[in-house]
């Protein structure tokens, strides 16, 4: 959500891709509250999306560069977040 935010916010934003190995070592997921998690990403996506649909139309064609993926919209940004859901929703039934 940060990303999308940056790309709202600032005109053609870098930024790198997610290293989630260096990630997974380093915050300790495994030992976080899985309700509280859920709670933080229901509030995460409930903010984002209020902030989009304040936003112009034109918002969604705004663009920035995600690492070696390149230029991204907003709305490839926000589809792909939601195709991704499928991947942590795996970790959190575990």
């Amino acid at each position: 959500m940060h990303r999308i935010k940056r790309v709202l916010s600032e005109e053609r934003p870098v930024s790198d891709r997610v290293k989630p190995d260096l990630m997974l070592a380093a915050l300790a997921y495994h030992e976080r509250d899985v309700d509280e998690e859920l709670g933080l990403f229901d509030l995460s996506r409930r903010q984002t999306a209020r902030i989009l649909g304040a936003s112009s139309p034109g918002a969604w064609g705004r663009v920035g560069i995600v690492g070696d993926r390149g230029e991204r919209t907003i709305a490839q940004m926000v589809n792909g977040a939601v195709e991704h859901l499928a991947h942590h929703l795996r970790f959190i039934a575990e």
